[in-house]
C-alpha cells in the first residue's frame, strides 16, 4: 500500500482503520505500527494511524460495519498509549464520546467529528473537549439544510480545518467549492481503501466482513451499491480534480500538502524550504507526475 501510493504521488500518509470488533481493530493497529517502525523502501512515510471507528453513531455508519461501540475511555487510553494514533474519528454525541475525545486530546491526537448526528450543542461540547476538525466533510454526517443546522453547516460556519474526499463523486464540485470558500484550511483526502490499485471487480475486505465492488476509481458495497465504500483514487488524482473545478494551483498545492501537515503538527513536511525533509512531488505542465522523492529517496513512478 505505501509503495503504491508513493508511486502515485503521496509522500506521507495515515493508514486508516475501520469499525470492527476490538480484536480486528487491534490487529490493524499492530500491523500499521509495524510498517511505520520499519519504513518500507520506495514507500510513503507512515506518519501514524487514523482511527476511524469504532466510537461512531449507528445512525451514520456509511460503509462502516454495523459494530460501533459506545465511548470507552479505558480502551481508548490503552490504544492511545500503545499505538501512534495521530487522528481519530469520533461521534461526540454517543454515550462516552466526550470522554474518548478528552483521552485522545491528552495524547495529542487530532480528533475529528464524523459518522455522527451531533447537534450544535453536542458539537460545541465536542470541540470544548478537544475535537479539532471534521472527517470526510458532507459524508456520513447531517447535511446542510437552510432551515435546520447540521454538522456540515456547522463546519462551514465555524470550522478551521476539515478534510474533504476529492474524487468528485463523494461531494459535488459546486459543494466542494462552497466548502473551499467557507473553511480556511480545507484539505484534500483520497479516502482510498485497500483495493485502490487492484483490478476492477469484487474484493473481500480484510477479515472477510464485507464485499466491495471496484470499478475504476469508484468503490461501493456489493450489498448496497448506492453506498460508497471509500474510493480508488490517488493523491495525484485528487490534485488534478481540484484544479479541474477551478481552484488555483497554489491553493490546490496547499490543500494536498501544507494544510494537512500543519493540522497534524508535522513541522518538517509540506513546504520546500531549508530544514524541511526532501519529500517532494514534481509535475509537468499537464499535471503528470515527473518525479517523487520521499525523504530524499527517488521513487520509481507508476506506469503512465
Amino acid at each position: 500500500m505505501v509503495r503504491f501510493h508513493a508511486r502515485n504521488g503521496t509522500v506521507a500518509m495515515l493508514p486508516t482503520t475501520s469499525t470492527a470488533p476490538v480484536e480486528i481493530t487491534e490487529e490493524a493497529l499492530r500491523g500499521i505500527t509495524a510498517v511505520r517502525e520499519r519504513q518500507e523502501t520506495q514507500g510513503a512515510v507512515v506518519l501514524g494511524i487514523h482511527l476511524e471507528g469504532p466510537f461512531i453513531s449507528a445512525q451514520r455508519l456509511g460503509a462502516q460495519a454495523a459494530t460501533p461501540l459506545e465511548g470507552d475511555p479505558v480502551l481508548t487510553e490503552g490504544w492511545a498509549s500503545t499505538y501512534p494514533i495521530r487522528v481519530a474519528t469520533v461521534a461526540p454525541e454517543i454515550p462516552g464520546g466526550l470522554d474518548v475525545v478528552r483521552v485522545l486530546a491528552k495524547y495529542g491526537c487530532r480528533t475529528q467529528v464524523g459518522h455522527s448526528i451531533a447537534s450544535d450543542e453536542e458539537l460545541r461540547a465536542g470541540f470544548s473537549a478537544g475535537c479539532t476538525g471534521f472527517t470526510h466533510l458532507f459524508n456520513a454526517m447531517t447535511p446542510v439544510d437552510h432551515k435546520v443546522s447540521g454538522i456540515a453547516a456547522y463546519a462551514m460556519a465555524y470550522g478551521t480545518y476539515a478534510e474533504i474526499v476529492s474524487d468528485l463523486r463523494h461531494v459535488h464540485p459546486t459543494v466542494m467549492r462552497a466548502a473551499y470558500r467557507a473553511i480556511p484550511n480545507l484539505y484534500a483526502i483520497t479516502d482510498a481503501v485497500a483495493v485502490a490499485g487492484l483490478e476492477d471487480g469484487e474484493h473481500l475486505t480484510r477479515g472477510g466482513r464485507r464485499t466491495v465492488v471496484k470499478s475504476g476509481t469508484d468503490v461501493v458495497l456489493k450489498s448496497s451499491p448506492s453506498t460508497r465504500a471509500g474510493s480508488g483514487i490517488t493523491m495525484i488524482d485528487a490534485f488534478r480534480n481540484l484544479v479541474s473545478i477551478g481552484i488555483a494551483l497554489d491553493v490546490v498545492s496547499a490543500m494536498t500538502s501544507t494544510r494537512a501537515a500543519d493540522y497534524l503538527g508535522v513541522v518538517d513536511l509540506g513546504r520546500i524550504q531549508p530544514g524541511f525533509k526532501a519529500s517532494i512531488v514534481r509535475l509537468d505542465h499537464e499535471l503528470r507526475l515527473e518525479g517523487v522523492w520521499v525523504e530524499g529517496q527517488s521513487i520509481e513512478l507508476a506506469a503512465a
